[in-house]
């Protein structure tokens, strides 16, 4: 089959395959990069020819932006905009059926990559998934006046995974760092050592995090001072009560067999 290049830019705008006496032009969309759609794009036909196939190579790598793509009347979602297939569309003499076909196995959207991101004094970093690197390094030095917080778009296929390592140099002081979902202390976000690995569940639609463990210093421990302690002076069963110490940094002692 002989395709037409058609280079989408970030405007959009209409692709209009013409249809002859042997079926309709077929088109490859081509981007030479992501491109972050500023309005809307439509692919249709000029007019329709019952139970014909209008065939569509997509080679092209978007980003929709808050706009629509459409293909012969049908909205088309991200997931299906940011890798290589084919959509091949068909006039059933009603309606358009339009059915899309991914290369080889539709995979997780997860590209390849370390980007670091150098943190700023608040706001919202939006995670796009097959088109932000996969790994993402948050990394200082900042002090945050306002709350930061990392999250993803919509859109996803199942499976698909960040990494988000927390590379110290954060001074959060009263505000919070957050990565889906998951609070970073103050101490993680000054010194690192940790990362947040969050992979997309289809069939909750969300964002399913957790976070690797950091060797506890004593900057996670936060004293404790008061005049007593809670204690028990029997080795049976009884209820706690006060044991005041007459000097500070006193400390229990076991004394005898018992």
């Amino acid at each position: 089959m002989n395709y037409t290049r058609q280079t989408i830019t970030a405007p959009g705008g209409t692709f209009t395959s013409a249809a002859t006496m042997f079926g309709y032009e077929a088109f490859e969309m081509y981007t030479a990069g992501v491109v972050t759609l500023t309005g809307s794009l439509s692919i249709t036909t000029s007019s329709t020819i019952d139970f014909e196939t209008f065939s569509i190579r997509w080679n092209a790598n978007i980003l929709l932006g808050g706009f629509t793509t459409t293909i012969c009347g049908i909205t088309i979602t991200q997931d299906q905009l940011n890798q290589t297939g084919t959509f091949t569309c068909v006039y059933d003499g009603l309606t358009w059926n339009v059915q899309y076909y991914a290369d080889g196995k539709d995979q997780p959207q997860i590209a390849q990559g370390v980007k670091t991101v150098t943190v700023p004094v608040g706001g919202t970093l939006t995670l796009t998934a097959g088109v932000d690197e996969a790994y993402q390094r948050l990394s200082g030095p900042v002090t945050l006046t306002s709350n930061y917080t990392v999250i993803a778009g919509a859109g996803v296929k199942a499976g698909s995974q960040f990494q988000v390592e927390i590379a110290g140099g954060i001074t959060i002081g009263s505000n919070t760092l957050t990565v889906f979902g998951i609070t970073i202390n103050a101490n993680q976000a000054f010194n690192g050592e940790v990362i947040i690995i969050a992979t997309y569940d289809a069939l909750t639609t969300t964002w399913v995090a957790a976070s690797t463990s950091k060797p506890i210093s004593a900057a996670d421990m936060n004293p404790s001072t008061a005049l007593s302690v809670m204690g028990n002076n029997t080795n049976a069963s009884a209820s706690p009560s006060d044991i005041t110490f007459s000097i500070n940094y006193g400390v229990l002692q076991r004394v005898g067999l018992h």
